[in-house]
């Protein structure tokens, strides 16, 4: 520790009481070489045996304020002829008269031009004596050496001069700026050991917050905050319910789907509303447990996990086979042990599946594959997944005029009034008091609906719409699903009876995992970026994967038909207002849970009107397909051979689903058929099969020009997990005293989790 006139020097306990004693006939010698000539070497003797009323604190006076000085402490023993046996040295100033402290003898550096490829700072300093700079820019995230680049300054004494790194590869993260200081000095220490020029020197690195960002652009410190929350911020409880709320009425359209397009499948008949109902059910409390284990154990950013649309061709391929093909209408009654046999088989088929999911979490297989899956490989499924949605927005949207108002309201909210404050009232010691708050921009869908809702109402009542309109609120369907709802219903899994198998739904099924997971990786990544998080690692993904593994194992003992997966429109939200906090989503699967035994009220939220479901369907896709060409920020575009495996992907993707849904295949084997024929109309699976392919084998383009940060523990920081990936430290303590589950593909490294216990310092 530093003072005015010297330092304190507190030597390691178990090092004072085991070397520096009696037996051993100790002596410490502490140096203080002064880097300037206007001060004079202090030196100090300590003999533990005769000084212990010190304890383990060496001191050294007779030192000038506010100056430099080579401090080294050496350790002699009478048992090696008072020979030198450990030493320890570095570089510190003392206090100044303000009692200030300095680490460094940089005292600003400025980022003054960022290029296409160079980089400009400007460095001040304010010393006295002669010293080399050695800068750099190092990215601990990249294993690729040519990354870190050196330039040396020499300086004697006040000045600012800059620094600059050209010819650099262009827009790729180059990481932090980071300098060795070297004082360049000469001497002796008063055991009579050489002090040389660079043997000792002051490591600084600058602009901490960059490498979160894939942007060539350094973060200066006094840049305004980007994130209203952040993953692991929690805003207050008021407010935190109404944005899970937000997130819960935004996914919930597309959860409630699933329910009439399964119980239609199944061909229940008469009861085709009766278990519509209790699927419902099913449908929102799997996906709010899915949600929250995601969430909580799995990625622990805020993702949005609902009934995923993939897994609906192996089901319409299973409906058309001759023994299960539906040939009652709603009117007909037919046997419960039928309809129910088929539900069974979904869930027996889907739980099979999942578990293939899980193993490929648990045994690291999907980490490593995603290693490989970059910007090149992401952006056309995206794209393609955009262009697959987008004919279901325009089926909802073409329905009334309602859809357009339900677009233009969500747009006008997002991009032009979403930083007004609004003056809101509140209750403060029994009187009104008004505060000012970003209602627009945070919770832009919910006040969209609400508005656009509210619209469809005042058309009802005055009946401006027609009997029976598509916004009218109060339609025969509409009334009587909230009538037939229960208040309570509590679903369970095996509730449809126990899970049977199909090969052929299960072949089917798997392959729907399969696209989920590559959609899925993709979908980490962009959340990641969008909450200004570093990319989640392989082990991170592994963990993600195992925990969506199991919500479509949930799914599938509960009898929903159809697993789970990221939701694309809710990482629209997150874009739209900058708020990525993980409990806003947690809560949002607390609620989806308790409306899942309250049928109740699901049913009237479920009452939307389909126009205004289009709109917002609109808005978020197209939100999420801007997402997709932002992706590309970091691909080097100047490259054809990026260009056209993009191109190939998204025309190939959006052609071949098309010309097979003209053209039918025959193998001569009936499932075979059915089983290919639902795989190669999935615009997504064949996009992002052929931009994957091509990506990793094509040559004619770097790893940085594609965009790719390939991690290795071995050779990387473990700072590369930014903490909103972080597990709770009493988590991270368990698994380092138990040192074997470090070797988990799933659970955070040792050095990470030391990482972690060190930046909280807290002792294991």
């Amino acid at each position: 520790m530093s003072t005015k006139t010297g330092f304190r020097i507190q030597f390691d306990y178990q090092f004072f009481f085991g070397h520096l004693n009696e037996k051993y006939q100790s002596e410490v010698a502490i140096t203080a070489y002064p880097l300037s000539s206007s001060a004079n070497v202090s030196t100090s003797f300590y003999f533990p045996e005769n000084d212990s009323k010190l304890n383990n604190i060496g001191i050294i006076n007779n030192c000038l304020s506010d100056t430099w000085y080579y401090l080294c402490t050496e350790l002699s023993s009478s048992y090696r002829d008072k020979k030198v046996i450990g030493y320890e040295c570095g570089l510190y100033k003392t206090l100044s008269n303000n009692g200030d402290l300095s680490t460094s003898t940089i005292k600003n550096v400025e980022l003054v031009n960022v290029g296409m490829d160079y980089i400009t700072f400007n460095i001040s300093t304010d010393i006295n004596f002669p010293i080399e700079y050695n800068f750099f820019l190092v990215n601990n995230n990249s294993t690729n050496n040519l990354l870190t680049t050196t330039e040396n300054f020499f300086n004697f004494k006040k000045s600012t001069f800059a620094v600059s790194f050209s010819k650099l590869q262009p827009r790729s993260n180059y990481g932090e700026l980071c300098v060795l200081e070297k004082p360049l000095i000469s001497g002796i220490t008063i055991q009579g050991r050489s002090i040389n020029s660079g043997s000792v020197f002051i490591k600084s690195c600058y602009f901490e917050s960059y490498p979160n960002s894939k942007q060539i652009m350094l973060e200066t410190k006094n840049e305004p905050k980007k994130l209203i929350y952040s993953a692991k911020e929690v805003p207050k409880w008021n407010i935190s319910i109404l944005l899970g709320f937000q997130q819960m009425m935004v996914g919930i359209t597309g959860l409630l789907v699933m329910p009439y397009l399964v119980s239609s499948l199944i061909c229940a008949g008469s009861e085709t509303t009766t278990v519509r109902v209790k699927l419902m059910s099913c449908t929102l409390i799997t996906a709010g447990v899915a949600t929250i284990i995601q969430t909580t154990f799995g990625l622990r950013l805020a993702v949005y996990q609902g009934t995923a649309f993939t897994f609906l061709p192996p089901l319409l391929a299973f409906a058309q086979l001759p023994d299960f093909k539906c040939n009652a209408s709603e009117n007909d009654i037919v046997s419960q042990n039928e309809y129910y046999n088929k539900l069974q088989m979904m869930s027996g088929s889907l739980m099979a599946a999942s578990t293939v999911m899980v193993i490929c979490g648990i045994t690291g297989i999907i980490g490593k594959i995603s290693r490989y899956i970059g910007p090149v490989t992401i952006a056309p499924l995206l794209i393609l997944l955009c262009l697959s949605a987008a004919p279901v927005g325009l089926e909802k949207a073409e329905l009334h005029y309602m859809s357009i108002v339900q677009f233009c309201t969500l747009a006008i909210i997002i991009f032009f009034i979403n930083e007004i404050n609004v003056p809101i009232p509140y209750l403060k010691n029994k009187k009104i008091t008004w505060t000012k708050y970003r209602l627009f921009g945070n919770f832009p869908y919910l006040v969209a609906i609400i508005i656009c809702w509210g619209i469809c109402i005042i058309l009802t009542v005055t009946n401006l719409e027609k009997e029976g309109g598509d916004v009218r609120v109060d339609k025969n369907e509409t009334i009587y699903n909230i009538e037939n709802s229960p208040w309570i219903h509590f679903s369970y899994p095996g509730e449809f009876g126990p899970p049977k198998f199909h090969i052929g739904l299960f072949a089917g099924l798997l392959t729907s995992c399969l696209i989920c997971m590559i959609e899925s990786v993709g979908s980490y990544k962009i959340v990641a970026t969008i909450s200004e998080e570093s990319p989640p690692t392989s082990r991170i993904i592994n963990r993600a994967i195992i925990m969506e593994g199991l919500g479509c194992f949930i799914a599938g003992g509960m009898g929903v038909g159809v697993g789970v997966t990221t939701y694309s429109e809710n990482v629209a939200v997150l874009s739209a207002t900058k708020i990525v906090s993980r409990i806003t989503v947690q809560i949002a699967g607390i609620i989806l849970v308790i409306l899942g035994f309250f049928t109740k009220f699901a049913a009237i939220i479920s009452s939307i009107p389909e126009p205004l479901i289009g709109g917002l369907f609109l808005m978020s896709f197209s939100m999420v397909c801007g997402v997709a060409f932002a992706n590309l920020k970091d691909v080097c575009l100047k490259n054809s051979r990026n260009v056209t495996i993009i191109g190939v992907a998204v025309i190939l993707g959006t052609i071949i689903p098309q010309y097979f849904e003209k053209h039918n295949i025959s193998t001569g084997n009936h499932q075979m058929d059915n089983l290919l024929m639902s795989i190669l109309k999935i615009k997504m699976f064949i996009g992002g099969a052929i931009a994957f392919f091509l990506d990793n084998i094509a040559p004619g383009a770097t790893i940085l020009e594609r965009g790719i940060n390939i991690y290795e523990e071995g050779q990387s920081n473990t700072e590369y997990e930014s903490d909103g990936y972080w597990f709770p430290l009493i988590i991270c303590k368990f698994i380092l005293k138990n040192n074997y589950l470090t070797k988990l593909s799933f659970l955070p490294s040792k050095k990470m989790l030391e990482h972690i216990v060190r930046k909280k310092s807290i002792q294991i």
